[in-house]
């Protein structure tokens, strides 16, 4: 429906590709997320509206669902809302979306009643134990999974395929522990991304935007706490492993950012699947369409995350093996951009400073 009516919304939706990280040519709406979060809607309905309410699905009742899926869709309203102005008028600044993005983490911990209660440190479970600094801690925990998401979100069906992957490291956790609640939230969610995938890529008809983007960062980020604080057994380093791709992104760029001495919300066009897209997609496929080159770009970027959610998922129960597997995953991804970096910064014409990595 978005692509079909874009002679009445294209004027205000369309991203025009003139920004300093966009590596399309087209002019496309970004406001994808929209389609997500009414796919989400409608299904919630249809189930509200169709099913009995003693009826059960997948061993639970339909109130218990339902009442889970309305918490998380009116905790993401005010972060999803905000990215969604900013898709529309690209004038809401970094600090007031990541202000938005922690009062919908805290949205999520009153409304759904959970928070990050257990690191399996003991002194850290004890702070975690008095309950306003668990909720700023999950608050901080959900809006820093929402803005990695919407980091990573610069190619077709990138951010998409990365969202599914933890959801579907998660939904198998789940099921391996019989949550039944969370396999039918992580089946609808998943549903509605995969939804909007076929039409991002590879054609790039419509983009998530930054309003989907937090929308599926703040999902994943939910997922992943009630996945941890309803299956004891699973540790919360796993849930960090589920992430560690969009997590690495983060702690890596606003690093490189701080020590090239650029403000750490700006944005650029240095992020790895950037420098995948130009010094190596471009090289290989030189004749291809441009689409067609993010399409393979984005579809490369997003196996990064598939060997943090297959540790995650393996080793679910092993907080060593856990913490040590992130640690080595941020030095192998640190290892990639190294390499990765003297052909794209090249190809962006930054001169050597950049392209030996001196500075990043």
């Amino acid at each position: 429906m978005t692509i079909y009516t874009l002679r009445w919304h294209g004027s205000a939706t369309f991203d025009l590709g003139n920004t300093v990280q966009a590596v399309h040519e087209v002019p496309t709406p970004r406001i994808g997320g929209v389609s997500i979060f009414l796919a989400i809607i409608f299904t919630f309905l249809l189930a509200h509206y169709f099913w009995s309410p003693s009826e059960v699905i997948s061993n639970l009742r339909l109130p218990e669902a339902l009442n889970t899926l309305a918490g998380m869709l009116i905790s993401v309203a005010p972060v999803f809302l905000i990215g969604v102005i900013e898709d529309l008028t690209k004038r809401i600044s970094v600090r007031v979306r990541l202000w938005i993005s922690l009062a919908s983490g805290v949205f999520g911990c009153l409304v759904l009643g959970n928070v990050i209660t257990t690191l399996d440190f003991y002194f850290l479970d004890l702070l975690l134990a008095i309950p306003l600094v668990a909720i700023i801690f999950t608050a901080f925990s959900s809006a820093g999974v929402a803005n990695a998401i919407n980091m990573i979100d610069g190619l077709n069906g990138l951010a998409l395929l990365v969202a599914l992957q933890i959801l579907s490291g998660a939904g198998l956790l789940a099921y391996l522990y019989g949550d039944h609640l969370l396999i039918d939230v992580v089946i609808v969610f998943a549903g509605a991304i995969a939804g909007l995938f076929f039409l991002n890529w590879p054609f790039g008809k419509i983009f998530l935007g930054d309003g989907g983007a937090y929308l599926a960062g703040f999902f994943v980020a939910w997922v992943c706490i009630l996945l941890n604080e309803r299956n004891p057994p699973i540790s919360a380093y796993a849930c960090l492993m589920l992430c560690a791709y969009p997590i690495t992104e983060v702690i890596y760029s606003s690093w490189r950012r701080v020590r090239a001495q650029t403000t750490t919300g700006r944005a650029d066009s240095l992020h790895l699947h950037q420098l995948v897209y130009r010094g190596v997609v471009c090289r290989i496929f030189k004749t291809a369409p441009p689409v067609l080159k993010n399409s393979i770009a984005g579809l490369l970027c997003s196996l990064l995350a598939t060997p943090a959610v297959v540790f995650a998922v393996i080793y679910h129960s092993n907080k060593i093996a856990l913490i040590g597997g992130f640690f080595a995953y941020i030095a192998l991804y640190v290892l990639t951009y190294r390499i990765l970096l003297p052909l794209g910064g090249q190809a962006l014409g930054l001169g050597s400073r950049y392209s030996e990595g001196k500075k990043l």
